[in-house]
């Protein structure tokens, strides 16, 4: 990962389309510092840019993110929880 911008990458349904893609972030107590919802562009991958709902950027340590992903279907993949750790 860059200084500035996380990539987290997912599987998806390869025969589905699409719609939305539901990202959120939670730090390791359990409170979501950020999430998002966006038409995925880049099929597999998000970039995170490394900030909290306020726009800072979040300190150093580990994080959970989960994603759910929406298809035109309107079928729904709830994807695992995983960890994110952030560098200085």
């Amino acid at each position: 990962s860059r200084n500035n911008q996380m990539t987290i990458e997912y599987g998806y349904a390869r025969d589905k389309i699409i719609k939305q893609v539901n990202l959120k972030i939670f730090d390791i107590a359990g409170n979501i510092i950020y999430k998002e919802s966006r038409v995925s562009l880049q099929k597999g991958k998000i970039i995170w840019d490394i900030i909290n709902q306020d726009n800072v950027k979040v300190a150093p340590g580990l994080y959970i993110f989960k994603l759910d992903i929406i298809y035109t279907d309107e079928e729904k993949d709830d994807l695992k929880f995983n960890k994110i750790v952030i560098k200085k």
